[in-house]
C-alpha cells in the first residue's frame, strides 16, 4: 500500500501512471475554483497542479499572472 503522503508529494505517482496505462488522459489545472466534475468527463483525469516542498513564489511571480484561474 502506498502511503498517502507519498501520493501528495509526487505529482506523477503510481496511481496516475496506472490511470494513464488504462487509457485515461491527465489534464492539469491550477485553480481551486475549477469544478473538478467538469474535468472528469469521459477518459479525462483531473490533476491539480501543486508545488510540494516549495516555500516561495518569487520566480513564478515574475513569469506568471497572480490569478491563473
Amino acid at each position: 500500500m502506498i502511503p498517502f503522503a507519498d501520493l501528495l508529494d509526487t505529482p506523477k505517482n503510481e496511481l496516475v501512471v496506472a490511470a494513464i496505462d488504462q487509457g485515461e488522459i491527465p489534464i492539469a489545472y491550477t485553480c481551486s475554483l475549477v469544478p473538478e466534475a467538469m474535468l472528469s468527463v469521459g477518459k479525462l483525469l483531473p490533476l491539480r497542479v501543486r508545488a510540494p516542498g516549495i516555500s516561495g513564489t518569487e520566480s513564478a511571480d515574475i513569469y506568471l499572472a497572480r490569478t491563473p484561474c
